[in-house]
């Protein structure tokens, strides 16, 4: 069993240094663990960074432009022949530890997906509100930078590009709808998951994808959640700009 870590990059600069410095260092212990990056052409000081990295038997490096980072995921699985692969963006980093223990049991179990849990940054109150909604069962078990996916199971259900935020959430429900069998643990607190990314930025227009996709797989009691907490976020949004306005 191998597998590979994918890290999609565009001009992260030096968010990919901490996650290439962590990466390499998983690299020198880790035998069936290989490195595939997919870097849209990258223009900032990441491009020097990347170029220090030499290419070897577990280090792929593909140079492509891209229409967006689920555009550049799905490069990735059509280019890894690895039994599972785990995604990891510029910024975050693994957790040695929680990673080798997910690796132990998916050589046992032999699942499709191994799900963790992240931790964004140390924040209680995120990490707090992303375990209520796995209890609830209001979102994903976690975020795909922190569950190791079978290969095959990524090739026959790829990221769907015309979202921009949460295609990882639909390709989730879809794996979900096709009998993908699931293990979740918060004993694998697999990835550091750099709060200030994509998603993070566009909280939004993550909404709307959320409520967009529940209805389009009939979990209207789901999407009426994320609709209240689309509403609560403009709310505060409002609040907070009439704030600085004063």
């Amino acid at each position: 069993m191998n597998i590979d870590i994918i890290t999609v990059n565009k001009n992260s600069g030096y968010q990919f240094k901490k996650t290439k410095e962590n990466i390499l260092s998983i690299l020198e212990t880790e035998s069936r663990v290989s490195w595939l990056i997919i870097d849209s052409k990258s223009s900032d000081i990441s491009s020097i960074i990347l170029s220090s990295i030499s290419p070897s038997n577990n280090i792929r490096i593909v140079k492509a432009v891209d229409s967006g980072i689920y555009n550049a995921m799905n490069k990735a699985i059509e280019i890894t022949k690895s039994d599972y692969a785990l995604f990891i963006n510029s910024g975050d980093t693994i957790n040695i530890d929680a990673f080798r223990l997910a690796l132990l049991k998916l050589k046992i179990i032999r699942t499709s997906l191994i799900c963790g849990y992240r931790l964004e940054n140390n924040n209680l109150l995120n990490n707090l509100i992303n375990y209520l909604q796995n209890l609830l069962g209001l979102s994903m078990p976690s975020s795909h930078n922190s569950i190791i996916y079978e290969v095959k199971a990524l090739k026959r259900h790829k990221f769907k590009e015309r979202y921009l935020c949460a295609a990882d959430y639909e390709q989730y429900l879809a794996l979900k709808k096709s009998n993908h069998r699931f293990v979740y643990s918060k004993r694998f607190k697999i990835t550091n998951i750099n709060a200030n990314g994509f998603i993070a930025k566009n909280k939004i227009k993550s909404y709307i994808e959320y409520i967009d996709i529940n209805y389009l797989y009939q979990y209207h009691i789901v999407s009426q959640y994320w609709q209240y907490r689309l509403f609560i976020l403009k709310l505060l949004k409002r609040f907070n700009s009439k704030i600085i306005a004063q």
